[in-house]
């Protein structure tokens, strides 16, 4: 693929995000959710925008496609801290507390100093009453000494 092809292709993404953000700001998600579905039809998205795609998704009210659509990018993308850290936030979203934590565990395998990941895992935690294991996990990870 050209360097064209592929401004090409993020320029219509961009206009589709853009398109279906305002649908749902209008109270439009039938729309939104009809909008974004034939633009899937006609074209398969790079794994690098799937992140957004997945967010488009679950903001429409499709949940389940939204956590596929950002476990592929994890997969495409490969494991990063960031994402495992999003799925994580989708899960919570959704009322997937227990998953929602491992995936925040999992970004902090990645990246123990992920400050993100650690928040949202520290509120996981406290929402699900685990308050001593919360008090641990915000404790910093000192760094190592050779």
């Amino acid at each position: 693929m050209t360097n064209q092809g592929i401004g090409h292709s993020t320029d219509s993404f961009l206009s589709l995000l853009a398109h279906v953000e305002e649908l749902i700001d209008a109270g439009r998600i039938r729309d939104a959710r009809r909008f974004l579905a034939q633009f899937i039809e006609r074209k398969q998205p790079e794994p690098r925008m799937l992140p957004a795609l997945a967010s488009l998704y679950l903001r429409v009210g499709k949940s389940e496609q939204a956590l596929a659509t950002m476990r592929s990018a994890i997969t495409e993308l490969g494991g990063e801290a960031s994402l495992f850290n999003a799925l994580g936030l989708m899960l919570a979203s959704i009322g997937k507390e227990e998953e929602s934590r491992e995936q925040f565990e999992e970004a902090l395998k990645l990246e123990p100093t992920n400050n993100e990941a650690l928040r949202n895992l520290a509120f996981t935690l406290h929402r699900s009453g685990q308050r001593r294991t919360q008090r641990r996990t915000r404790r910093r990870p000192q760094p190592r000494r050779h």
